[in-house]
């Protein structure tokens, strides 16, 4: 891998946040076959991870069988944190969907970042500390994504203003929340190399697996492991739960070039995220920089797509940015 600054990391989280946006603004647009152009986006983006790493390999010559490393050291090495990470992820697209069909999208989103406290604490536990400025960003947060989700509002009782939220929705969006934050966690745990707690961890779990590794890996090529799994988990799910034999074939002509670009922004989001995840000690700037993407993605869709959204949303996003800012300047 290249040696970068924290300056350029910092650039290119920022770059992951813009092709995350675009990736959403797109995606969201689609309202049928969401599972299985999933499937074809992880597809492609684990192709073109693996290519990436067979040309480096032959590249700068660091290793003389790229094909046995990426099926030992990639997928095998960490496979069940693999397996949980793609579990959560998959599960997450699954729940979401689900709740799509039955909610409003902004209350489900607006639960779901529930996951930044999951998260933040997970990374505290594993050696990343929190600071107080992170707290309080994490709380600033978290209220504009639960004003976003509300229909009404009032001040003198903004506690009753919460019971907008149905039970159903919230029992189910908090599940959604911990599928969205492990997957962080687990990518955390298997490639901090310099930290102590993960290390430790990392030993105990090979202690105890009898042949099974566990060691610390490039973040980026830990996609390979983590999108094998995605693509396994994703067919079966669909075989499971389609009635047409050829969905997965249907689908790619339906939405041929709408899977391409898809596919494209995918690969240059996880190529620029996970570079500058092994390059940025704090955690919680990526997270930070990365939530942009909610108000952005609200923004966008309102200026090409002209969706509507009420002021709750307008607000809740606001605050969202505010605070996401706050937390990349005070920890810069």
């Amino acid at each position: 891998m290249i040696a970068i600054s924290y300056l350029n990391a910092n650039i290119l989280v920022s770059i992951a946040m813009m092709l995350l946006t675009i990736y959403f603004l797109l995606l969201n647009q689609v309202s049928r076959h969401v599972l299985t152009i999933y499937f074809w986006i992880h597809a492609f983006t684990y192709i073109a991870i693996s290519t990436f790493f067979i040309f480096e390999s032959y590249l700068a010559s660091f290793n003389a069988d790229p094909l046995k490393a990426i099926a030992f050291d990639f997928t095998y090495t960490n496979f069940p944190l693999y397996f949980l990470s793609s579990f959560c992820l998959i599960g997450s697209y699954v729940l979401f969907d689900y709740l799509a069909q039955r909610y409003d999208v902004a209350k489900i989103i607006a639960l779901s970042q529930i996951s930044i406290i999951i998260s933040t604490i997970g990374y505290h536990f594993l050696g990343d500390r929190m600071t107080l400025i992170s707290v309080i960003c994490m709380i600033i947060i978290i209220t504009g994504a639960l004003i976003s989700g509300l229909t009404r509002l009032s001040i003198k009782h903004p506690i009753a203003s919460l019971r907008v939220y149905d039970r159903h929705l919230v029992v189910w969006s908090m599940l959604n929340a911990c599928f969205i934050a492990i997957p962080e966690l687990t990518t955390y745990l298997c490639t901090a190399h310099q930290d102590p707690t993960t290390q430790y961890i990392l030993k105990m779990l090979t202690k105890h697996t009898h042949g099974i590794p566990f060691m610390a890996v490039i973040p980026l090529y830990m996609n390979i492991g983590v999108q094998c799994f995605n693509m396994i988990l994703l067919f079966s799910w669909i075989r499971y739960t389609t009635r047409q034999r050829h969905e997965l074939a249907i689908t790619i002509k339906q939405y041929k070039k709408l899977l391409i670009i898809l596919a494209l922004l995918h690969v240059g989001y996880v190529y620029c995220y996970y570079t500058a995840f092994d390059h940025i000690e704090n955690k919680n700037i990526i997270s930070s920089i990365i939530q942009l993407y909610l108000p952005l993605t609200m923004i966008g869709s309102t200026i090409i797509f002209h969706q509507k959204w009420n002021k709750f949303e307008a607000v809740g996003m606001s605050i969202i940015a505010i605070g996401t800012m706050i937390s990349v300047a005070t920890a810069a």
